[in-house]
């Protein structure tokens, strides 16, 4: 056992092999060449990281803590950017590399989870670079929101967590509660990593009073913490107007159990179905195996045709062909946070055709089978492997458990897609050994992960190179506008993040994006005609992913109230 036991063990720094070195070598190049190729330059703000990046300059300007409108804790990001910003100088671009930075740790930290599992070789590979391609994971890395620090802090976390708990290495469990603490401290719902280990902790030791307070005591330290730190911004910088504000609180009305039910379900779907096409690259590989080690072909097709009526339901039931929005919104990634987009929804945006979003949807219930049926067996290969505590798999325990608990969080206070992200490496632990175990050399199976990873590759590349473009040509725009005519940012409406970053502030309580959608400005920046304006100027940015030139235009108010 002890021999066992230290073949598992995390390798030591400067012993990790030429396997592993060769392939953090691989991740390292393709990270970097995926922001070369999107060339995310620019000093703007994207999203809701106008706020964030506000904390920051103020920390590093006048010394104190300002969160803003943020809805979380936030306060290790803001120290993390703060660390680039002071030897640099503060712009967005920085705050990026910051992010970008965190977002490689996550995917080293998404490799050695994997590797634990004993998959074969190229799996924690083939994982780790499906995530770095995932069209969530690249744009927000690329940004100074929250979403990538919190998911590249909650898998460090979880990566040490498993290690320690398997070699029962002190310093490994110490680092994972501490990276667990930081990733606490950028959003709460890294309380599922603390109830995770608790599980995973029960489940390899002997159930003894001992090992059930240790197996709480992270959960109920956490939740300490978040009672704790609310306090201290009560009594001192004062709490957000959105702290701990969920973004769709499930509603109970009238105790209508049958409407609260078929929400829960839709929100579970939804999310199911989001994890399913996003870790496909990765479930294809055991599509052979499957098909072989099931009783026979009619149960498989059984079960592919129940995901699949629960695609097509949920693409008629969702009101929308497409994704849940905001990150991926459509034919591209974004958001495209400009009026005539967000706030008045012209079709000023190129869009797929609704039968792609149909292959797309049957695409991702057949992930969604994939995956609960690797997961399935996951668990009880781990399982059979169990002759004593210490060969279980603690791994895949915090992996599942955290994924079944924020998923839990996710059904009762709502979610973008972006709140997805910590599901999909999650997802790839959790049916890691079944794909290790089912997967049969074929190049039929092999050439469909091929493609499979390619494709997603591609649209997230494209797409993040044009969100990208487009801003800059948007912030071109701003910058005639303010800069060069001299005009005033209260008489130009060039979107969200510029009406947030220009107005934010007392005067301003009703919150920024309230405040934005209300705004009647001389000047609009936007991606085509709006009723009551007419061209002023226009923009242009190069397209990939619908090759091409694109516009942003200045608008100008038309004192006929017509578009010219």
């Amino acid at each position: 056992m002890p021999g066992a036991m230290s073949r598992l063990a995390l390798p030591r720094a400067g012993a990790l092999g030429p396997r592993i070195t060769a392939d953090l070598a691989v991740v390292l190049v393709v990270w970097a060449a995926l922001a070369a190729l999107v060339w995310p330059v620019g000093d703007f703000p994207l999203n809701d990281d106008w706020s964030y990046g506000r904390s920051v300059e103020i920390l590093i300007h006048e010394g104190r803590l300002d969160l803003v409108y943020a809805a979380v804790p936030l306060v290790s990001q803001v120290l993390w950017g703060a660390l680039f910003t002071l030897p640099f100088g503060f712009s967005f671009e920085v705050l990026r590399v910051s992010t970008w930075l965190l977002g490689l740790f996550g995917l080293i930290a998404t490799y050695f989870l994997l590797r634990s599992l004993r998959p074969p070789t190229w799996l924690a590979l083939l994982g780790t670079l499906t995530l770095a391609v995932n069209p969530l994971y690249l744009p927000l890395s690329l940004t100074f929101m929250t979403d990538v620090p919190f998911v590249a802090l909650s898998l460090i976390s979880i990566a040490f967590l498993a290690y320690g708990l398997r070699d029962s290495g002190r310093w490994r469990l110490a680092l994972g509660f501490l990276s667990m603490l930081l990733a606490l401290l950028v959003r709460q719902p890294a309380i599922a990593i603390a109830i995770g280990f608790g599980v995973a902790y029960a489940a390899t030791r002997p159930l003894k009073l001992r090992s059930i307070l240790v197996a709480t005591l992270p959960a109920v330290g956490c939740a300490v913490v978040l009672v704790g730190y609310e306090l201290v911004l009560r009594r001192t910088v004062g709490l957000p107007p959105l702290y701990n504000h969920p973004f769709d609180p499930l509603r109970f009305v009238n105790g209508d159990v049958v409407s609260t039910a078929v929400m829960i379900i839709d929100r579970l779907g939804s999310q199911l179905l989001y994890v399913g096409i996003l870790t496909l690259p990765l479930s294809l590989s055991s599509l052979n195996g499957l098909w072989r080690r099931a009783a026979s072909p009619a149960r498989l097709a059984l079960v592919g045709g129940a995901g699949l009526v629960a695609a097509v339901w949920w693409l008629r039931t969702s009101g929308d062909i497409g994704p849940l929005g905001n990150v991926v919104y459509d034919l591209g990634v974004g958001p495209p946070l400009l009026r005539d987009t967000y706030v008045l929804g012209l079709p000023h945006l190129p869009t797929a055709l609704p039968a792609l979003w149909v292959i797309v949807g049957i695409a991702a219930a057949g992930g969604v089978v994939l995956l609960l049926a690797c997961a399935a067996i996951s668990r009880e290969s781990a399982r059979g492997r169990w002759t004593s505590y210490a060969e279980a798999e603690p791994a895949l325990v915090i992996g599942a458990t955290t994924a079944a608990v924020s998923m839990s969080f996710l059904v009762l206070t709502g979610f973008l897609d972006r709140y997805l992200l910590l599901l999909i490496p999650l997802g790839f632990v959790c049916i890691a050994p079944a794909v290790g175990e089912l997967e049969e050399a074929g190049y039929a199976t092999r050439a469909v992960t091929i493609i499979a990873i390619l494709a997603l590759a591609g649209f997230t590349i494209l797409a993040t190179h044009d969100y990208f473009a487009w801003n800059r040509a948007r912030w071109a725009a701003v910058h005639h506008l303010v800069e060069d005519l001299q005009i005033s940012a209260a008489d130009v409406d060039a979107g969200y993040e510029f009406y947030g970053w220009h107005h934010q502030g007392p005067d301003s309580a009703e919150g920024p994006v309230r405040g934005w959608s209300r705004q009647r400005a001389a000047y609009v920046v936007a991606f085509g005609p709006i009723d009551g304006y007419r061209e002023y100027l226009r923009f242009p940015f190069e397209r990939w992913l619908l090759p091409g030139t694109g516009h942003i235009f200045v608008l100008q108010e038309s004192a006929t109230g017509g578009t010219n």
